[in-house]
């Protein structure tokens, strides 16, 4: 209970938890009630009219329900039946089983009840990077001796922005107790994986990938939200789930020219978006090991949500002549967000390169060989430093143009065709993204073309007109706040995923979610789809919101299994379209509860106008790079 009531707090210093605890919310039925409707063709039972209160009302510092405080309330109190989960789980048991790989034996963790499913913790998926290995891509395993237990792991070090927080006396509060506590190590990089008690090398389940958000800045694996019970106890044992660890911030996002220049003979050069390497190598480690424990490699979804659904998309994209295929079948990007860091020409190799500068200056360093010698709590308080001071809606690292890897800006790249064809897709997203991102501040032209102009730091004054132009005040009757949402959802996650489902056209599927885990509030914010996504009997759950989970999962489940989400929908609901040329897209709501809809063409002309990064100034394209080799 010590994190729900850290939200609390965190909750009243937004003004919102007098505005949420004076209507009654209703309790969720049970997991087997819900599991028990599904044979049912009837819908689920009625409900009132959702009583909605315009978010956009609300003051920039309190009062209202604002969508981004709410969600981030749901997702860190812990589930009705906590009081029972030490009982619902076994621990290290020497009976347990024990996993051989080649180069660890590995014993289950945990046992759990509810799902009947062991959980092998924090196996190493890679050697640490720490010394030489710092910002280096990721290398091989070390070969550990005796039996493993997991019960040794570390989250990896994160930070979050002040504008995050606002209020900084509960900074800590806020950090421990809900982004990953004060375990955190550059020794990070471990899995955990889930399988049935019954799962062998010959049973073959699908496999699905999870990567975590947080702004690739905070996260971890192991986040309670993230727990796999809900899953297991869905799909009845058919399924072997997979989480990993891996780097954030100045460690797994560091990019740049100057950072990657230094070379010496027998040191590893380091690597722009350590993190995407990370991700990647542990999707090989999966095509590797994961028959060893049920899972068929060949059947292997990557899903994630806010920046995991980024880094999915990032996935999506890679390039990499060395592979033969991508390490996974289909792909579940949830909201895929990440703020636009350009990349391949002088203008956004300097803004990578002051970045990098500031950090050696936090470290008194002047080279990488510096950095990597450096003790790891300076480097962590110079990650701190850096991020803590990012502008609002800003994060200061996140994926970069790499000029191999990801050669160019996403949004170009699905436009000009250059990403896996070959992947099956269900792209989501919820009703307002923009207001976790979104400068409440902003009243005046001048203020938005200086909130641009921080979010997207090499665009022109032509382009910030260009903008303001297509998200005009009139257009949202003079509410400068739902103006700075719109706006931002559809920058910095909507088009993204609009986009990768005109990229892939046939063969993706699109939902949306318009409600939050509280009972009777719309619209859905920011992350308030991961409580559907993990649903296991969660609190502040009203039985509509238990019903729309459960249909969520069958869709999701159905897809894991087949690449088709209808194949196992509940009978109730209407089928998941395909993108196509209407943009047909399937909504969860509290008021027509599943029903197929689509998104206009002018949505689509804004999406596709950013998809082609005008922002990033592309009248320059030469890089410095390039200057220096003529």
């Amino acid at each position: 209970m010590k994190t729900l009531q850290a939200i609390c707090l965190l909750a009243l210093s937004k003004g919102v938890l007098s505005t949420l605890v004076q209507e009654p919310l209703g309790f969720e039925p049970s997991f087997d009630q819900v599991v028990a409707h599904e044979s049912d063709s009837s819908p689920p039972p009625k409900q009132r009219s959702p009583s909605f209160q315009d978010p956009f009302e609300a003051p920039a510092t309190g009062g209202g329900r604002d969508p981004w405080v709410l969600n981030l309330l749901q997702l860190t109190g812990e589930g009705d039946d906590e009081e029972n989960e030490v009982t619902d789980v076994e621990e290290d048991a020497p009976g347990f089983p024990v996993v051989h790989l080649d180069y660890v034996s590995h014993r289950a963790t945990t046992y759990h009840k509810k799902g009947d499913y062991y959980v092998y913790k924090n196996i190493r998926y890679a050697a640490p990077p720490t010394g030489e290995r710092r910002f280096a891509a990721p290398q091989p395993p070390l070969v550990q001796e005796g039996i493993q237990t997991g019960y040794k792991g570390h989250s990896c070090v994160q930070e979050i922005p002040d504008w995050i927080s606002n209020v900084t006396s509960l900074r800590w509060v806020i950090k421990n107790a809900v982004f990953g506590g004060i375990n955190d190590s550059e020794d990070c990089l471990f899995l955990d994986v889930a399988a049935p008690k019954n799962a062998t090398k010959e049973s073959k389940l699908p496999v699905i990938v999870w990567i975590y958000g947080g702004g690739y800045i905070f996260g971890r694996k192991d986040w309670y939200p993230y727990n796999p019970t809900g899953m297991m106890r869905r799909t009845e044992g058919g399924v072997v789930y997979v989480a990993m660890n891996y780097r954030m911030g100045a460690y797994g996002f560091m990019a740049g020219p100057l950072f990657s220049q230094e070379r010496k003979e027998g040191v590893l050069d380091a690597v722009s978006n350590a993190a995407l390497h990370d991700q990647r190598y542990a999707l090989h480690w999966v095509q590797k090991y994961i028959a060893e424990f049920g899972g068929d490699p060949d059947n292997v979804t990557i899903m994630g949500e806010s920046a995991g659904g980024g880094s999915v998309l990032h996935q999506m994209i890679w390039q990499d002549k060395e592979e033969e295929k991508a390490p996974f079948k289909r792909a579940i990007p949830q909201s895929p967000g990440w703020v636009p860091n350009a990349g391949g020409f002088k203008a956004a190799d300097d803004l990578q390169d002051a970045t990098y500068k500031r950090f050696l200056r936090e470290t008194g360093c002047f080279t990488l060989a510096c950095l990597r010698a450096a003790p790891s709590w300076l480097i962590k308080r110079a990650n701190m430093r850096l991020i803590r001071d990012s502008p609002h809606g800003t994060f200061t690292f996140g994926p970069a143009v790499d000029r191999k890897y990801i050669p160019d800006l996403p949004g170009r790249m699905l436009l000009d065709g250059k990403f896996n064809k070959d992947i099956e897709v269900m792209v989501s997203g919820v009703g307002m993204e923009g207001a976790a991102f979104a400068d409440r501040s902003v009243d005046s032209e001048d203020k938005l073309d200086g909130y641009l102009k921080t979010n997207l730091p090499l665009s022109t004054q032509a382009t910030r007109d260009t903008i303001k132009e297509m998200y005009p005040l009139a257009k949202y009757n003079g509410n400068w706040t739902a103006r700075v949402i719109s706006l931002a959802g559809e920058a910095f996650i909507d088009c993204n995923a609009y986009m990768l489902g005109e990229a892939y056209d046939g063969n993706s599927y699109h939902y949306m979610l318009n409600r939050t885990f509280v009972d009777e509030v719309e619209p859905a914010g920011h992350g308030a789809d991961v409580k559907y996504t993990f649903y296991n009997n969660w609190p502040l759950v009203g039985k509509a919101n238990a019903y729309l989970a459960m249909a969520i999962q069958k869709y999701q489940l159905s897809f894991w299994s087949t690449g088709d989400p209808n194949e196992k929908k509940p009978e109730w609901a209407d089928p998941m379209p395909k993108w196509g040329d209407n943009h047909g897209i399937l909504r969860f709501d509290g008021k027509t509860w599943v029903t197929a809809g689509n998104i206009d063409d002018e949505t689509m002309k804004r999406c596709e106008w950013w998809s082609h990064g005008h922002y990033a100034n592309p009248d320059d394209h030469e890089s410095s790079n390039e200057r220096e080799l003529k």
